[in-house]
């Protein structure tokens, strides 16, 4: 028995490697919320060691917990530098405080808690093999199966036997406020944990004589206002829902109890969930060898292959394509351009592991919500599909907002429409951005292909940019002080036309023309005032291991730029560190709103920003985040970096040596930051950012 506890229930796959290695099978297994997800893959037949190669290869926790919304590509400037000295930074992707989605009807609003779509997707490419296993029927899957939910009308316990495996486990981890109810046979289902978290009564009532239960102990002998204290509100409002209830256990029954105080129930880190897979293994190991349990060999059921399954013939043709696309490769659109694709591979070709693959990332587009398999009850070994869909939203809406010691405040309002029509004009993704800010204004509105696959491909855009900006200058008073200048106000419009060409499934690059106009500011507006030119830019990310990167290049009448950034993070135990790079050079003709800031919008500690500014610069930061209550943590940055304006020296020139040191958070609304810097040329300062700056 397999209860709930959101990411504590990593400590089952623990537990289930200790009845592998000791030949422990049981008759049946039952799960709720998290447990269910356990002991649905255990009853695929995937042994402990698969579970958790599975777990760490899909894990939900990149969508889940501290995952931050994902707004549309309408809300982002693409293909070229933004407007003036601070939008020309790569500050980053916009971080909305609000996104507001409008689809099938209704409206609805995405925290920071959960990314449903990707998570539905990740189910289905979790659960493809007990599908096509059971199909539809719990009782034939390797080991039967039971799932826990709640009707959220009645708050009865409603056990799932039956339909779409996915599904049932979806509306078993249903947590209310973090995800929507689950619909399963015309009911509404949350979370299983409301009506019977740990399922000891279920299986009495399935005619258990003997019992392991795998408990999660998660208040190891604290009191509430301590677990508030260490872990916060929300963890101790979940811990309600994960309650440690049910019948008495008989004397022949067995109960592994693995201490689960210190992880929160949305920490989904790696190292955490490792640990918890450690800790599961070691109270199993205290518990089971002697507690003369039967032992049998495990009977794993065939996996019908993948071309033995038949899809309905009234599946609509939109949802048999989509179908298709979400277990066919991504096309390498920057080959294409030269060559065709190869045909792709027949679905007897496909193995279970591409399916999965390919199924999983479908979810990150943005485009679906659901797929549901949804096997039906047939006879005898064929695999019969009638397959859901559920659409992401079409339109979206989103407002950020950022403050900062140096640069004043900004806010932002996006708005985007995934499939905008006008008259006879194919659909089209269309939407844009207008920012607000102390320093900077800029409207930025962009048009592009609409997608129609569960991926991007190749697709032609158009942007629209104008922008104005106060832009920071800092000169050296009387007695060596040194203050900040009042510029005249620079202004840009930009138009660029280009491709969105992604490359594999990490990468996009963007290229095109484009047309600048500028004036003010210490831009020499005599001189090619109007410059055409061409833009690339190369992005890269991988939520998985947390890597991003972005270089951009242009070269027009007037200059050449370019510039780079890459992150990565390392978590571990005890703290999580975050790499940042960036370099960047530009010629000696570009106007002052194309130079470069010491650390970009995150400055350079004791430093303002905009104080230390050159054609080119190097940089690296590393911040070191650890908890210490809460969602608070101590807070250490260092850095390193320099800036020249001499085309003969480059990054050669003086390296400025910095630290910050203070407390920080990742909230909703981005990074929370109060610091005080110092830097090697004895400069000292305080640093205070509420937002992502943009």
């Amino acid at each position: 028995m397999l209860p709930g506890g959101g990411a504590k229930g990593y400590a089952h796959v623990g537990v289930i490697k200790m009845l592998d290695s000791l030949g422990i099978v049981p008759d049946f297994v039952v799960g709720t919320s998290m447990g269910s997800i356990m002991a649905g893959m255990y009853a695929s037949g995937y042994s402990g060691e698969e579970i958790a190669r599975l777990t760490r290869r899909f894990n939900i926790g990149n969508y889940i917990g501290r995952y931050y919304p994902r707004p549309p590509r309408a809300f982002m400037i693409t293909g070229a530098t933004g407007a003036g000295l601070l939008g020309s930074q790569l500050p980053g992707t916009p971080l909305p405080v609000i996104l507001l989605k409008h689809g099938q009807g209704s409206v609805s609003v995405q925290t920071s808690i959960a990314d449903e779509g990707a998570i539905n997707l990740l189910l289905t490419a979790l659960f493809i093999r007990g599908n096509l296993i059971a199909r539809g029927n719990f009782d034939s899957l390797s080991t039967p199966f039971r799932a826990i939910g709640t009707d959220i009308h009645t708050g009865q316990r409603i056990v799932l036997d039956h339909g779409d495996l996915a599904m049932a486990i979806r509306s078993s981890m249903a947590i209310p406020f973090v995800f929507d109810p689950g619909k399963v046979d015309s009911l509404e289902l949350v979370d299983g944990g409301l009506s019977e978290n740990v399922p000891v009564k279920l299986a009495r009532e399935m005619g258990a004589t003997r019992i392991i239960l795998s408990t999660l102990d998660a208040t190891h002998g604290l009191d509430s206002a301590t677990r508030v204290a260490e872990k916060g509100t929300l963890d101790m409002m979940l811990d309600r829902i994960f309650l440690d209830t049910h019948p008495p256990l008989g004397q022949n029954d067995i109960e592994i109890r693995t201490d689960v105080h210190d992880v929160g129930n949305l920490d989904f880190a790696p190292e955490v969930v490792a640990k918890l897979d450690q800790r599961g293994s070691d109270a199993a190991r205290k518990i089971l060898p002697g507690a003369c349990l039967p032992q049998r060999t495990r009977n794993i059921r065939p996996v019908p292959p993948l071309s033995a399954a038949i899809v309905t013939p009234n599946t609509p043709p939109l949802t048999m394509a989509v179908l298709r696309h979400s277990v066919r490769p991504r096309q390498n659109s920057f080959k294409s351009l030269f060559r065709p694709d190869p045909p792709h591979p027949k679905a007897s070709q496909l193995s279970l592991d591409t399916v999965q693959i390919r199924m999983a990332y479908a979810g990150t587009s943005g485009v679906l919500h659901a797929l549901w398999l949804d096997p039906l009850r047939t006879p005898g070994d064929s695999v019969v599909l009638d397959p859901k869909i559920e659409w992401g939203s079409q339109k979206t809406f989103g407002v950020g907002a950022a403050f900062d010691n140096d640069l004043g405040g900004q806010v932002w309002i996006g708005l985007a429409n995934r499939r905008a029509k006008w008259g006879g004009l194919p659909a089209m993704e269309a939407g844009g951005r207008v920012t607000i800010g102390s320093e900077r204004q800029e409207i930025l509105a962009s048009f592009r292909k609409s997608i129609e696959d569960v991926h991007y491909s190749l697709s032609p855009f158009l942007l629209l940019m104008v922008g104005r900006e106060s832009e920071p200058f800092f000169a050296i008073g009387p007695g060596g002080v040194t203050a900040e200048v009042q510029l005249p106000v620079f202004s840009e419009q930009l138009i660029q036309l280009g491709f969105d060409v992604p490359i594999g499934d990490n990468w996009t690059v963007q290229l095109g023309p484009l047309l600048r106009n500028w004036s003010g500011g210490l831009s020499d507006s005599a001189t090619h005032p109007t410059p055409t030119g061409i833009a690339v830019r190369f992005g890269a990310g991988n939520d998985t291991y947390v890597r991003y990167g972005r270089f951009d290049w242009e070269l027009n009448q007037r200059f050449a730029r370019g510039s780079g950034r890459a992150s990565f993070v390392l978590a571990r135990p005890f703290a999580k560190l975050t790499n940042t790079l960036r370099a960047g050079g530009v010629t000696a003709h570009a106007p002052y709103s194309q130079w470069f800031l010491l650390g970009g919008v995150d400055g350079f500690p004791g430093i303002n920003i905009g104080e230390s500014v050159g054609t080119w610069t190097a940089s690296y930061m590393a911040d070191l985040a650890k908890p210490l209550f809460g969602p608070i943590n101590f807070q250490l940055t260092g850095m390193t970096g320099t800036v020249s304006r001499s085309s003969e020296v480059n990054i050669g020139g003086k390296w400025l040596w910095g630290t910050r040191i203070g407390i920080g958070s990742d909230a909703q609304i981005g990074t929370v930051r109060f610091q005080y810097g110092l830097a090697s040329n004895g400069r000292r300062q305080w640093f205070a950012r509420v937002g992502r700056w943009l």
